[in-house]
């Protein structure tokens, strides 16, 4: 049956180790499934576009004939003639337009070998390529070519030789290829024997901005800020079924409810806001999705509007 986990947005994931259950690796945080080893993944839209077009139109014109009545005489007749003439026309037409296109490879254990975005219609956005040594994910860099601004992302680990764990990760930014400077730093500690894993994000001056908690590689509790905490729900099958968010006094504002068919394949999300004690009706989100032999999605149409399409290739075939 088709398993779905959330898509989490965390930085920093860990390698094929004694704890790599316990936080999901890059691959794994992309939702997909298998040996993944690269996925083109492109938004399909549409936009008006100019145009000019030529158009053949029937026209009636006035043609003269001269006709001889007599010797030194002459008559001018005048008919309608119909006759094909090429018009210009100046239109606007819905294309196809790809609002972004994504290509990323995974190394074999899981990480992001590398990956490029492109949007704004063929323009390159951005190109991400990690460095890793012996299935250990060293440093990730990401250059935006709209800003011209490099993020790094560097990982640290404990007892490195036999038993790595990773322990910290420092982001980094360089405007311009000038010397960067440190943006956010991570911390990772891990409970019950490496099952249980927390994850904590500082900014530079040392302010908690965000918190994860993983429990057997599966993202439980999140807490963004001091305002903001969600809790994830899952069923037996460990698909989300469940989004819950918290204010800071941990009273219950928002959910959002995951629904699936007998096969597996998610049909609807529907967020409902609980404000003032009254319940606001529910939105419903209806999905349309295909999905290949390993349970990796290939088509989703979100709303019969935004449709994305995936073509996936694997280690293993």
């Amino acid at each position: 049956m088709l398993r779905t986990v959330l898509i989490a947005a965390t930085l920093v994931f860990t390698s094929q180790s004694a704890f790599s259950q316990n936080i999901p690796n890059d691959r794994q945080t992309d939702g997909l499934y298998g040996r993944v080893h690269i996925v083109e993944e492109s938004n399909i839209g549409s936009r008006l576009q100019p145009d000019t077009i030529h158009v053949k139109k029937d026209t009636l014109v006035n043609v003269q004939d001269t006709h001889r009545v007599f010797l030194f005489f002459k008559k001018v007749v005048t008919r309608k003639v119909k006759r094909n003439t090429m018009v210009v026309e100046h239109v606007t037409r819905q294309v196809p337009d790809t609002i972004y296109y994504c290509r990323t490879e995974y190394a074999p254990e899981g990480y992001i070998k590398s990956r490029f975005l492109v949007k704004d219609h063929g323009r390159l956005h951005e190109q991400t390529t990690t460095t890793y040594l012996n299935n250990i994910k060293l440093e990730m860099r990401t250059y935006c070519q709209e800003t011209g601004i490099t993020t790094q992302w560097h990982y640290y680990y404990s007892d490195y030789g036999k038993d790595p764990q990773l322990e910290q990760a420092i982001v980094t930014k360089h405007p311009n290829l000038d010397a960067g400077e440190m943006e956010e730093r991570i911390e990772y500690e891990y409970e019950d024997d490496a099952e249980t894993c927390r994850e904590r994000h500082y900014t530079a001056s040392g302010e908690k901005t965000k918190a994860l908690k993983y429990e057997a590689g599966i993202l439980t509790d999140m807490s963004c800020g001091t305002d903001t905490n969600m809790h994830y729900l899952y069923d037996n099958e460990g698909r989300l079924i469940k989004v819950e968010v918290y204010n800071a006094d941990f009273d219950l504002v928002r959910s959002d409810t995951y629904r699936y068919d007998h096969t597996g394949f998610r049909l609807t999300r529907t967020p409902a806001t609980k404000r003032y004690g009254r319940q606001s009706q529910p939105t419903v989100v209806t999905y349309k999705e295909e999905y290949d032999g390993a349970g990796n999605w290939t088509l989703r149409i979100i709303d019969g509007k935004e449709t994305r399409k995936r073509e996936i290739k694997y280690y293993n075939r």
